[in-house]
């Protein structure tokens, strides 16, 4: 050691100001990296404990952490913890042990106490506590909902008092953590709550977010407002678009597929009278006939002459003779009339036909279909489809819809494009990795430690090698 450290101070000597002053930030350098290296390699990796929970939860959990001396770093504005990773899975079955995190409220575990001598009404509490904690532990699972809070209110059940005004109502306030909730959650959350409660209808559940909008109010404005065509138009657009993302889902993938149909609907009601008749089906209704006989006679006078003019000589003037009226033979007739009359009911045929309002005379479908994703060499690239895929993608469709509507073809139009990265799957996959990363964490720690000592003997060998005598040339004055 005496011989080294004499050897240092002889290397050291020989070199120039320079020299010392690099050889000197050079050394100081490696020394803070090393010891960087070495401090780091020594910090236990953190793991997410848990996330996404609010105050009451995250007290909870970080007493148990301190109460069992760990180190935790909070982060996510404080909703999520951070523990070292060894100590997760432990201290997760030490936290469930304990029913914490509840999910914002205690549920039907608060029975699991035996405690006699309750009152009925403390018991009631005790279960409307229980309901409304397990629905909000329900509704905070629900995919763009951090957490939830659900309020019930119940009448009060008298025996002799009955008030037919009094109704169930409840109140669920949600933390959606800057989204926005869609109509169709805030109603599934409206039926969740009022089919888990007796005598609670889905109108009188109120939803507010955590920016105190009234999402269930906006929703019965909807309603409110909307006719019943364009409710109806509304059912058969999501149906056709389930059915359309439905059938393609399973040749293209899940999540892979948009479409949204829009329908034109005839909401007239026709009603349409016809009257047929049939005159080859004639049946005789009414027959009338009537027989008329008629026999007559009629007798026509002769003149004859009477007197003496008859018997007188001839020549002499005799008066006129005198003409006596004789009846000539009788004229009969006969005369014979017939009428006949036939009434005839025709065949006759009534139509009325009544066509409802809904009928659709036209569709037409947009479909969004995601771009495959093909992995190469290590990195996944969009690939497009060919033109001839895209046509028959929207062939298929349009089979789905029917083919056409009253003739006319519908119209179907297919796009391909990059689907967004949904922020919830992306922080799970996110986090996945990083549990995936855990276990090799420690053992790169230690190769990256032994790979940067080697690299600065290394580095520090070289530069004394490389240190030589440096030659000072001065001019000696002498006085003359």
């Amino acid at each position: 050691m005496k011989n080294f450290a004499q050897q240092f101070i002889h290397f050291w000597s020989k070199l120039g100001l320079n020299q010392r002053v690099s050889l000197s930030v050079m050394a100081a350098a490696v020394g803070l990296l090393v010891i960087g290296v070495i401090v780091w390699s020594r910090q236990v990796p953190m793991a997410l404990l848990y996330g996404r929970l609010d105050p009451k939860d995250m007290q909870e959990v970080v007493n148990l952490v301190e109460s069992n001396g760990l180190p935790y770093r909070l982060e996510q504005g404080g909703t999520a913890i951070y523990i070292p990773s060894p100590q997760v899975a432990k201290l997760r079955m030490e936290l469930a042990s304990q029913g914490v995190p509840n999910g914002g409220g205690i549920g039907f575990e608060i029975f699991d106490r035996t405690n006699f001598g309750l009152s009925d009404f403390v018991q009631r509490t005790n279960y409307l506590r229980a309901i409304q904690g397990e629905l909000s532990r329900t509704i905070a699972q629900l995919q763009g909902v951090r957490s939830a809070r659900v309020m019930i209110v119940l009448p009060e059940n008298r025996l002799l008092v009955y008030n037919e005004k009094s109704k169930a109502t409840a109140s669920v306030f949600i933390d959606t953590g800057g989204l926005r909730l869609g109509h169709e959650s805030v109603e599934s959350i409206r039926f969740l709550v009022s089919n888990s409660v007796e005598g609670l209808l889905p109108e009188d559940v109120a939803v507010v977010d955590h920016r105190g909008h009234v999402l269930s109010s906006d929703l019965q404005d909807q309603n409110a407002g909307m006719g019943g065509h364009i409710k109806m138009r509304q059912n058969i657009e999501s149906y056709l678009s389930q059915k359309v993302e439905g059938l393609l889902a399973k040749a293209l993938g899940p999540d892979s597929v948009v479409a949204r149909v829009s329908v034109d609907l005839d909401m007239d009601t026709v009603t349409r009278r016809e009257l047929k008749f049939d005159p080859d089906g004639q049946v005789v209704r009414t027959q009338t006939q009537v027989d008329d006989n008629t026999l007559s006679s009629e007798s026509k006078p002769m003149a004859v002459p009477t007197g003496v003019a008859a018997n007188g000589p001839a020549g002499a003037q005799q008066p006129q003779p005198q003409v006596a009226a004789t009846a000539s033979p009788a004229h009969t007739s006969q005369q014979s009339h017939k009428n006949k009359t036939l009434t005839y009911e025709i065949n006759q045929v009534t139509l009325e036909t009544a066509r409802a309002p809904g009928d659709i005379r036209g569709i037409s479908a947009a479909v969004f279909v995601a771009v495959p994703m093909v992995n190469q060499q290590g990195k996944m690239t969009p690939q497009p489809r060919t033109p001839q895929q895209l046509a028959k993608i929207k062939e298929m469709v349009a089979n789905a819809l029917g083919g056409s509507i009253n003739g006319n073809p519908i119209a179907v139009t297919v796009e391909e494009t990059l689907f967004s990265a949904d922020a919830y799957g992306a922080q799970t996959e996110k986090e996945s990795a990083l549990d995936r990363m855990t276990p090799w964490i420690e053992p790169a720690k230690s190769f990256f430690a032994v790979i940067v000592g080697l690299l600065a003997v290394f580095m520090f060998i070289k530069i004394i090698k490389k240190a030589k005598t440096q030659s000072v040339a001065f001019e000696v004055l002498e006085d003359k």
